[in-house]
């Protein structure tokens, strides 16, 4: 195992916070734990870091034995990141500090802190698939309001194996326009906010058939944070 520059203490504390307290370990941990296996996922989940960082953070999260590197074969990508025991026995770890930052730090988000990136990708990667058909294109499209132009407008492509995310028009026919801020869209997704609310208060429009319109509170879930807390 590699030396990462530590406390000087022999507080466990002190010790688990010299591996998980590094920049940006948590967050890939977090993704890690949440299904995220290869290096593009794992930058689409942490969409600020750079490669060259998430390479290195990777290196090091292997030599603590928290993640493993596993070849997949002949398949691409080569490598797959799996958690490792001791980040299996982070997860309920982190639970409880995401329990505490939704009771006490959520109030202290920034504008810059809405990032559609991590929104989109959160989203789609709880959609329930089983309500789609094998093949097809049911397409979704967001227009986020409050954020730079070139990040307000999304697609998501579903059907029931896979959920592709675009920045650009798929080229599908588009069955759900949904326009919202995107502050509103987060807290939505959050449960901070319920939908019918943001539907009554006009925060949140959708334009499409009475059914998909109806269809989307099937297959969109929230986070899990708001099963957590009561809030829906």
């Amino acid at each position: 195992m590699k030396t990462m520059k530590g406390y000087g203490q022999f507080c466990p504390i002190a010790k688990a916070a010299e591996i998980v307290a590094e920049k940006w370990s948590i967050i890939i941990i977090r993704e890690v734990l949440s299904g995220s296996k290869t290096f593009n996922a794992l930058r689409n989940g942490i969409p600020l870091i750079s490669p060259t960082l998430l390479s290195k953070r990777l290196v090091e999260l292997e030599d603590a034995q928290i993640i493993k590197k596993v070849e997949t074969g002949k398949l691409k990508p080569k490598y797959h990141y799996l958690p490792d025991e001791a980040a299996l026995d982070l997860g309920p770890i982190l639970m409880k500090l995401g329990d505490w930052g939704n009771k006490w730090a959520v109030s202290k988000l920034q504008k810059e802190d809405y990032d559609p990136r991590l929104l989109m990708w959160d989203i789609s990667r709880t959609i329930d698939l089983s309500y789609f058909d094998e093949k097809g294109h049911y397409v979704v499209r967001f227009d986020f309001q409050g954020i730079s132009r070139s990040l307000s407008r999304w697609w998501l492509v579903i059907n029931r194996e896979e959920v592709d995310i675009c920045l650009k028009d798929p080229g599908h026919e588009v069955m759900l326009y949904i326009k919202v801020p995107i502050k509103v869209m987060t807290q939505i997704w959050m449960g901070w906010l319920s939908l019918s609310q943001a539907k009554s208060d006009g925060l949140i429009e959708f334009d499409g058939l009475n059914r998909d319109v109806r269809f989307f509170s099937k297959w969109f879930n929230l986070n899990v944070f708001a099963h957590r807390d009561g809030l829906i």
